[in-house]
């Protein structure tokens, strides 16, 4: 607890000065005739604390009750190997063998070659290359429901 000191010339002004201290909530603790000792209770104030409820607590009850309906978020990878392709391909991967002739990458897919969600690539066995626009299967969705054009 700090003390302030406030120094007067006279009695008269020591009088003055523990009036206008008493009015405003200071208490007379002990007077002699050259000094006085006043002291002001600490006060609780309601207004600062129901706004300091208010921001921490209800804001605290806030959150526990919005993180409580959170979920975790899962994610599973997983690792697919995927499959030789049952076509052959020339040692360039441009052309394809079709059982009788050798077809262009560029103009045609193998048949059964897999194909990506968007059906726009085609896998070769190593890698994802572009479908020729006319062999496009679907436009729009998974695979489980593709659209032919």
């Amino acid at each position: 607890m700090g003390v302030s000191t406030t120094t007067v010339a006279s009695a008269r002004e020591l009088e003055m000065a523990i009036t206008n201290y008493s009015s405003r909530g200071y208490l007379l603790v002990n007077k002699t005739e050259t000094s006085a000792t006043l002291r002001k209770p600490k006060e609780f104030n309601v207004v600062i604390a129901i706004l300091g409820f208010l921001f921490c607590v209800v804001g605290l009850v806030i959150y526990a009750i919005v993180y409580s309906m959170q979920s975790d978020q899962v994610v599973e990878i997983r690792v697919v190997e995927r499959q030789a392709p049952k076509y052959m391909l020339s040692d360039d991967k441009r052309w394809w063998w079709d059982g009788g002739q050798w077809q262009d990458t560029l103009l045609r897919v193998p048949p059964g070659a897999e194909r990506s969600e968007d059906g726009t690539q085609w896998w070769d066995g190593t890698s994802w290359r572009p479908v020729p626009a006319g062999e496009r299967m679907w436009s729009i969705g998974p695979p489980d429901k593709r659209e032919t054009s």
